[in-house]
């Protein structure tokens, strides 16, 4: 597999307020939120644990967000 291939990109802010509104946020709701911020309340509402950019190994590998954690550096607080 080329070096293109197997290099994954980050999921952009635009899909990730796009998904968020599927799943019934308002858009106003997400105004100034970081994607961080956005991808923990998913998670939250999705019933799991707003872990997204907190672990160094995450053994989660059927998350939807796993591929941005693992690119993403850790973030430990959270936005109420």
């Amino acid at each position: 597999m080329s070096k293109r291939m197997s290099k994954r990109m980050s999921t952009s802010i635009e899909i990730i307020k796009s998904l968020a509104t599927l799943r019934g946020f308002k858009l106003k709701e997400l105004e100034g939120l970081s994607k961080v911020d956005i991808i923990r309340r998913m998670q939250i509402k999705e019933g799991n644990n707003p872990c997204f950019a907190t672990r160094f190994n995450c053994s989660q590998l059927n998350c939807l967000w796993y591929g941005d954690c693992c690119q993403f550096p850790i973030v430990f607080d959270i936005k109420d």
